[in-house]
């Protein structure tokens, strides 16, 4: 009788598994869209879109931006590759207001050229006021990412080239120079 019950539960099982099989094979599985908007015309989710970029060495390309979104913020890990994947630049987002983003620039052969912190900071620019006087004012137009804070930049094979603090993209207090005989010398900003 043991046989019987199994040999009937065996066969009620395979006919169970062989008629779900259309189901399964109709699922098509598929990783999510990027570029997410939300109802309220907010980035959501993972993006990867291209923007053009000038490295710190001063080479000219475009490159593919990949990251996450939550209400229109960059947050966590952003890469920038060339078309042919080569990592150029990454960005880490540690919060939602940009205020605390560490950002490694890389060589074309892969190796460390400089890192640092970068922070949304008010972008000044001198334009002339439409007034009587006709005096140029410095008035803030946009913000913008800036290196503010300590920054360290490397040569092709990833020595130490010289280190120091950046306020609004310029450089500011003592900075570091580490001479290829092993010297280390100081400059104030």
């Amino acid at each position: 009788m043991k046989n019987y019950f199994a040999g009937e539960l065996a066969a009620i099982f395979t006919v169970l598994i062989v008629s779900s099989l259309p189901t399964y094979a109709q699922i098509d599985v598929k990783s999510p869209a990027p570029n997410k908007i939300d109802t309220n015309g907010l980035m959501q989710e993972f993006w990867k879109m291209g923007e053009p970029y000038i490295g710190g060495n001063g080479w000219n390309n475009m490159v593919m931006a990949e990251g996450f979104y939550y209400n229109s913020k960059k947050i966590g890990v952003w890469k920038k590759t060339t078309h042919y994947g080569k990592l150029v630049d990454m960005e880490i987002y540690y919060d939602t207001l940009e205020n605390d983003v560490e950002r490694i620039v890389y060589y074309e052969n892969g190796k460390v050229e400089a890192k640092g912190k970068i922070s949304l900071r008010p972008f000044p620019d001198t334009i002339t006021v439409d007034d009587s006087v006709n005096v140029p004012k410095t008035v803030y137009l946009a913000n913008r990412l800036m290196k503010h804070g300590f920054w360290q930049f490397y040569d092709i094979n990833e020595k130490l080239t010289r280190e120091g603090e950046f306020f609004d993209d310029k450089q500011v207090g003592v900075w570091r120079y580490y001479n290829k005989d092993g010297t280390i010398s100081e400059k104030e900003f």
